[in-house]
């Protein structure tokens, strides 16, 4: 940003710069933002409120009012004002300053619902103040509209809001008003809300600030988009308007009209520049900013591509307003224009490609290769899918309306997001990659890495037989790099200390397979603290288990059976001895909804991280004892009671008051009960970060209170790998050892893509905790494991139900995850050495090099989830627990031991029909024919007739047509299988079927 004053030199600094893209007579203009230092910190900002008064409302107008009044004191600094309307409209005050005088307005009687007439009588005090502020600085009006339901009485918006928008700007040709939207009800409607900022919006607020459209049908809700609306609103009145002009009209702000000579745009504090479109045959010279700079434009050296795409992004966040706001003719000249420019930036993007490099490609390098094709390919792909979202908008639903509005409206994305969320909620991806990120990006997770790592190469070495080691020396010999030395130091080491190392490997590998549901690992409340009596306190009156279990957030259960214990409490030290303890905050209660009438009440611990982290360390340890987290994301919690329905958990937290607390998690409990009734009792203790497990009753409060020294002391007597010297550590932790010993007896195993073996893709886990991860799909390029190509056969129906996908090839020649994701997520193909198709999906196994390293990233969300959820839907979030890997891996393996035969009698393949969909799929109630596979869809009208890719979703029978959006109408299916079938194999009758209904 530079001053007004240094603007007047015209220097590099004041200029702008501008370039054409591709062959088009558009051209892409940098301009800077230049700041008036007389001016003030802050533009002011006048808040004018529509409040829906109409009798559907009730008691919510007066609800509403006091819950968005706090927007007074936190974000306006001019007088505002409230309107409300019913039938006809009232404005309660024109000259609001602070929120108590909001709260103190009375809203009045109620009747329909006339929501233009509210908008004109705001619109009249906001021309008002503008004529009574004439000669003052100009005031940014923000217009709140806040209403449930549709308009009902007087004449209808699509005829009100046009005109009145254009009395606003013949009254005040200067005005600058935005608009947000408020729904206190999914009932709202979107369109409407889009046909008012259409008509009367002057200056759009920028999406990064604030969302287009809220809503808000509870209070707690409300409380939300307010706090939301105030942070937005307090960092827009930061930066400034600037009225921008030109000689011609060639400035192109609105993609559906023609280009005008003047403009307004709002730059946030933090802007150095904005960015405008001129659309004209020639350079476009120089602009004029309404604070009397001319700022001149100079054709750029070095176009901003990105910043094209970004820019164009925008146009179409603008474009899908006008879209829900009107119909598709509205927009079509904006449709058209934003799809030349998409194809000239793509074509101008390629030109700077050179391909993908994967073999001996680092992780940072096959990051830095997918972003430089992704920012050519996959934006204008995704572009170009949102402008097609655009054109093919049907829907009329007010949630599906702000799906769409918010880039989450196509039938797979959608549905994706809802199932991944659970509860029909929108999961946030943000918030997945942080979790998914945090999980391998820890100091613990990296320590616990590097250490199975070392325990993997020197049980390689440990296990030789005399003739191996001699073959194994003699290879290192012949190798350059001088190891012959240090590795007759490694042998030397392992033979010193075999029974050290055979210690930790009985631990590591002590196979316990049982579970029982009288035992659990868990951390329980320090029992002689203040939190565990409060706790107790408030379990005694309603958790009707108070007498069974202690206070305690379970980290696995069921859990091995008692008498396995010692050898469990054994194996979680050296699993946990890189762990740290940690402060715990008990920070409040929330609950459970199992059904309308099952409710469980729990305090909240806020290291969620931290105990998540903890459990699946303990899950890697006991992977059979998956209860807690193959169900869904493990959610940490401490039960305090059971309630029958929502009122009695809303009163439980009321009459808890709670108080956020501090405790301490420093130990684990392995606890059992012997009989159904008897109380659970704590047998073991394992201290995090102490390789001594301890059984209950034998830890003196001297002990207890020297914990951290004794972690300190013991550790380096207790790790075995510490003896090493830096040479050994060296040649180990390099992955040099693990080089040898994949070459001479693993036949040099590597992927055909990197040409890296498994030992160095798993080393790259551990350097993904400075890496600023921009999706999960740069996540898996970054990180992989080797892994086997496969060929999957796909139905849509498999996103429900993952066994009805189909593996019919498994080759044997190794690829890397990393470079399959990164080749796939690029859109370039790649292909095995045995040819045929490309290659777009892989079955990852532990590897025989690395066993327990490959098991840990194996076990982890990223590979055991995500990777496995592409694998099976081709999306990021569809994932639903271990049936997914189970069925990839039962595929896979039937793949192998029963190929498929040359050719299939009619019988077969009828056989195999029958196999895939009876019991699953439906017949049609009228001319009986099926199976019709509904995919476990109960609401078959939601996507009837909607547009899937080239054809259209047809829900109806394939046969006669007939159809029902209730699934109860449709017949199971009694297994007759339709002649047309038989000639073909059960994959091509599956696409065949699949073709009937998505035409």
């Amino acid at each position: 940003m530079i001053t007004k004053e240094e603007a007047v030199d015209v220097g590099v600094e004041t200029k702008g710069t501008a370039f054409r893209i591709g062959q088009t007579d558009t051209w892409f203009a940098k301009i800077p933002v230049v700041n008036d230092e007389n001016s003030a910190d802050s533009s002011p900002l006048a808040l004018h409120f529509v409040l829906d008064n109409s009798m559907s409302m009730g008691k919510l107008t007066d609800e509403v009012k006091n819950e968005f009044s706090p927007l007074i004191d936190g974000a306006a600094s001019k007088p505002s004002s409230l309107t409300v309307f019913h039938d006809k409209a009232d404005v309660l005050s024109p000259n609001i300053g602070t929120t108590k005088e909001m709260m103190a307005l009375q809203t009045g009687k109620q009747g329909m619902t006339n929501i233009p007439a509210g908008v004109k009588r705001a619109v009249d005090t906001i021309i008002a103040q503008e004529k009574d502020n004439a000669n003052t600085e100009k005031t940014h009006h923000i217009l709140v509209l806040l209403t449930d339901g549709m308009h009902n009485s007087g004449p209808p918006p699509e005829t009100r809001f046009p005109k009145i928008g254009k009395h606003l700007r013949e009254s005040v040709p200067d005005v600058q008003l935005s608009v947000v939207v408020v729904g206190i009800t999914k009932n709202s409607s979107t369109s409407m809300g889009m046909l008012l900022k259409t008509s009367l919006e002057t200056v759009p607020l920028s999406s990064d600030c604030v969302d287009t459209i809220y809503f808000a049908p509870t209070t707690k809700e409300m409380s939300k988009v307010t706090s939301k609306l105030v942070d937005g609103l307090i960092n827009i009145s930061r930066g400034q308007i600037i009225k921008v002009s030109h000689a011609e009209e060639a400035i192109l702000a609105d993609m559906g009209a023609k280009p005008t000579s003047t403009t307004t745009v709002r730059s946030l504090p933090s802007d150095k520049d904005f960015i405008l479109l001129f659309e004209c045959s020639d350079f476009p010279g120089s602009v004029q900013l309404d604070n009397g700079t001319t700022v001149q434009l100079a054709e750029s050296e070095d176009p901003s591509y990105d910043q094209v795409a970004e820019l164009l992004q925008k146009h179409l966040e603008k474009t899908r307003v006008q879209r829900v706001a009107s119909d598709m003719e509205s927009v079509r000249s904006s449709v058209a224009r934003l799809g030349v420019l998409i194809d000239a930036l793509e074509g101008e993007m390629k030109k700077s490609y050179s391909g993908l490099h994967l073999a001996k490609a680092r992780a940072v390098d096959r990051l830095t290769q997918n972003r430089a094709v992704t920012t050519i390919i996959v934006v204008a792909r995704e572009l170009r899918n949102q402008l097609a979202e655009i054109a093919n908008f049907a829907a009329q639903n007010s949630e599906e309306q702000a799906a769409f509005l918010n880039g989450k409206y196509s039938k797979f994305a959608s549905k994706a997001l809802r199932r991944a969320a659970g509860d029909d909620k929108i999961l946030d991806v943000k918030k997945v990659l942080k979790a998914v990120h945090t999980q391998v990006s820890g100091s613990a997770f990296s320590d616990r890495l590097t250490a199975s790592l070392r325990q993997d190469a020197t049980a390689q070495v440990a296990n030789l037989t005399e003739k191996q080691v001699k073959r194994l020396k003699m290879h290192v010999k012949a190798a350059p790099g001088k190891n012959t030395a240090t590795l007759q130091e490694l042998l030397m080491w392992v033979r010193t200390r075999r029974s050290e190392f055979d210690h930790v490997e009985e631990q590591s590998e002590s196979k316990m397979e049982e579970k029982v549901v009288t035992s659990a690992l868990c951390w329980i409340p320090p029992e002689e603290s203040l939190e565990y009596d409060a706790i107790q306190k408030i379990r005694k009156n309603h958790d009707r288990q108070v007498k069974r279990w202690p206070p305690h957030v379970n980290l696995l259960y069921p859990f091995v059976p008692a008498n396995q214990f010692e050898a469990a409490s054994k194996k979680l030290a050296v699993a946990l001895s890189s762990s740290k303890p940690f402060d715990v905050t008990l920070d409040s209660i929330g609950c459970f909804a199992h059904s309308k009438k099952s409710f469980t009440s729990w305090i909240h611990p806020k290291e969620t991280d931290r105990f998540i982290q903890l459990q699946e360390i303990c899950q890697e340890t006991f992977p059979h004892c998956d209860d807690l987290s193959s169900r869904g994301p493990f959610v940490p919690h401490l039960t305090v009671g059971q309630c029958g329905e929502q009122k009695e958990a809303d009163e439980l937290e009321i009459e808890a008051s709670w108080k956020p607390m501090s405790s301490q998690c420093g130990e684990i409990c392995l606890i059992s009960r012997k009989g159904k009734d008897d109380p659970f009792e704590i047998h073991w203790r394992v201290w995090l970060g102490d390789l001594t497990p301890i059984p209950n009753g034998t830890m003196s409060d001297k002990v207890a209170s020297d914990v951290s020294t004794k972690k300190d002391c013991d550790k380096g007597n207790k790790d075995i790998f510490s003896s090493m010297s830096p040479r050994l550590q060296q040649f180990i932790d390099s992955g040099v050892l693990a080089g040898h010993i994949n070459e001479v007896f693993f036949g040099h195993r590597q992927s055909y893509l990197s040409l890296l073996n498994a030992w160095e893709h798993i080393a790259e886990w551990r350097d993904l905790a400075g890496v600023d991860f921009k999706s999960q799909w740069e996540l898996l390029l970054y990180a992989g494991s080797l892994a086997y190509p496969i060929s999957v056969e796909r139905s849509p129906a498999a996103q429900m139900n993952p066994f009805l996908l189909r593996v019919t090839k498994v080759n044997t020649t190794a690829i890397d995850t990393a470079s399959l994701c990164c080749a796939n997520h690029s859109s370039i193909d790649v292909y095995g050495p045995e040819g045929g198709e490309p290659i777009k999906d892989a079955l990852v196994l532990v590897d025989p090099l690395c066993p327990r390293a490959s098991a840990a990233v194996l076990r982890s969300k990223l590979l055991g989830e995500t990777f496995t959820s592409v694998t099976v839907s081709r999306d990021l979030h569809m994932y639903t627990g271990a049936s997914m890997k189970i069925a990839v891996m039962a595929h896979s393996l039937f793949c192998c031991f029963q190929p498929e035969p040359i050719s299939k009698t009619s019988v077969d393949i009828v056989a195999e029909i029958r196999r895939q969909f009876l019991g699953n799929a439906y017949q049609c109630s009228s001319c009986g024919f099926g199976p019709v596979d509904h995919g476990g869809c109960t609401d078959l009208f939601a996507h009837h007739g909607e547009r899937n890719g080239d054809g259209i979703v047809r829900n109806s029978c394939p046969q006669c047509g007939w159809f029902s959006e209730d699934i109860s109408d449709w017949q199971s299916w009694d297994g007759n299988v339709p002649d047309s079938f038989e000639n073909f194999s059960p994959a091509v009758a599956l696409k065949i079927h699949m073709s009937d209904r998505v035409r």
